[in-house]
């Protein structure tokens, strides 16, 4: 539960502004106390969101973390226009928020936590920017069906995509389901996910 505000806020984006945004925005993830969004947080564009997300990993690892992989969000057509996106978004994954199968998942520190099922990719060589999808697919060694906790930092949640990109597109968990060769048209994947009596269908969309 959060206790109190965070000592920094996000202030102007511009120039120096893209740290003191970052720093923000970290001080809100390590304390578990959202943060409240200036009207220039609000008119960022989506260059100056990764600008700021960039710096944040840049703090994370400087404090001792290790990235373990990488996330894609707004895949989905609907989940673009929610956001007024014309393709999907992405962020990273620090070490200590990668969990494996049976492990006990602390949701503490969260400050609005959301479940998404999702497919994990464990790459097989390395892959630099210039990537295609089908290089991904090459390269992808196994497939894990996975769950993905969100957590915005942003205070009210996020309204705009640049955003959401800044802080990490909503990156908070990612448990590791087991890992298979992958010999399988994803596209064909559906899913179910049962809490109780409560169950929910889905399946994938490329």
């Amino acid at each position: 539960m959060c206790t109190e505000q965070p000592v920094v806020t996000t202030g102007d984006i511009a120039g120096v502004g893209i740290g003191v945004c970052a720093a923000g925005l970290e001080d809100a993830q390590r304390r578990g106390c959202p943060v409240p969004a200036t009207q220039t947080d609000h008119a960022m564009d989506l260059d100056t969101g990764y600008a700021v997300q960039l710096h944040r990993q840049h703090l994370a690892v400087a404090a001792g973390e290790r990235i373990a992989g990488y996330k894609i969000g707004l895949t989905s057509t609907s989940a673009q226009l929610s956001f007024s996106a014309i393709e999907p978004i992405s962020g990273y994954l620090s070490a200590t928020s990668v969990i494996g199968t049976g492990e006990p998942v602390c949701l503490s520190g969260l400050i609005e936590p959301k479940l998404e099922v999702e497919l994990a990719f464990i790459l097989g060589e390395d892959l630099d920017g210039r990537a295609t999808a089908a290089d991904v697919w090459r390269a992808s060694a196994e497939v894990a069906l996975s769950f993905e906790i969100v957590d915005s930092r942003w205070q009210g949640g996020v309204p705009t995509v640049a955003m959401l990109v800044a802080d990490n597109s909503n990156a908070a968990r990612a448990v590791i389901g087991q890992r298979v060769p992958i010999s399988a048209d994803l596209r064909r994947i559906q899913v179910g996910l049962a809490n109780g009596d409560f169950r929910v269908e889905g399946h994938g969309e490329m």
